[in-house]
C-alpha cells in the first residue's frame, strides 16, 4: 500500500491523496479507481488482481475544493471538480510501469456514481465505468426520472445540493422538456466503452 499526495496546477498548489493498494505478481495491472468512501470496493478488486486506486474526491475525504481558489474563474461545480480529480490520478497512473494503461476502471455509487459518469465521459482513458444507483444527473434522463418516480429530479437537486451541478440546471426545474441536452447523451460520450449502470425503476 501506497499513500501519495499529488500536486498540480499553477505552483503545484492543487493537492490531491491517493492510496495505491498493490496486489501480489509482476504486473502490469489493470486498475480499479475509486473514491474515499468506497475503500472497501476497491480492497475486492485488489482480490482479483487490480490494483486499487482510492482518492480524495467524496463527502469523507474530499480535496477537490482547495482546487477553487487556484482556478477562481472557473465556475466548475463539486461533481465536475471530482471528476477532473479522477483524471488527475489516471495522470500519475500512466507513469507507472505497473499499471496497465489500457485497463483502467472508475467507479462510485450515488453522487460519486454521476461523478464517474462525467469523468469518463470527458476522459477517454478512462476506459470502463461503473456507474451505481446515481440516478437523476447520472443515467437517468432528467426528462423522465423525477420525484414522481420516487427518485430525484431537478428541483430536489438543485435545491438540496446546489453545489453538484451549474447553478443554470435550476432554470429547468419545472420545464425538463425544455432542457437542450440529456443525460443519455453523457453515455452516448462513454460509447463505445464498457459501461456498467446499477439502477432501478423503483429504486429510491
Amino acid at each position: 500500500m501506497l499513500e501519495i499526495v499529488l500536486e498540480f496546477g499553477p505552483d503545484h498548489q492543487c493537492k490531491l491523496h491517493v492510496e495505491l493498494i498493490i496486489p501480489r505478481g509482476n504486473g502490469p495491472f489493470p486498475v480499479f479507481i475509486t473514491q474515499d468512501n468506497h475503500r472497501r470496493w476497491a480492497l475486492a478488486a485488489v482480490s482479483r488482481g487490480y490494483i486499487g486506486c482510492v482518492y480524495a474526491g467524496s463527502d469523507s475525504h474530499d480535496d477537490t475544493a482547495g482546487f477553487i481558489p487556484v482556478y477562481p474563474r472557473h465556475d466548475w461545480t463539486k461533481l465536475a471538480r471530482r471528476a477532473w480529480a479522477a483524471s488527475r490520478c489516471v495522470d500519475y497512473l500512466q507513469t507507472l510501469p505497473l499499471v496497465d494503461a489500457k485497463r483502467i476502471a472508475l467507479t462510485g455509487h450515488s453522487r460519486n456514481g454521476k461523478m464517474s459518469l462525467i469523468a469518463a465521459a470527458l476522459d477517454e482513458r478512462i476506459t470502463a465505468v461503473i456507474s451505481s444507483s446515481s440516478g437523476a444527473g447520472g443515467p437517468c434522463c432528467f426528462r423522465d426520472f423525477s420525484e414522481r418516480q420516487f427518485g430525484e429530479g431537478i428541483e430536489l437537486l438543485t435545491r438540496v445540493f446546489p453545489d453538484w451541478f451549474h447553478p443554470r440546471l435550476r432554470f429547468f426545474a419545472g420545464r425538463e422538456n425544455r432542457l437542450p441536452i440529456d443525460q443519455h447523451e453523457l453515455l452516448a460520450l462513454i460509447a463505445p466503452r464498457p459501461c456498467l449502470i446499477s439502477t432501478a425503476l423503483n429504486d429510491s
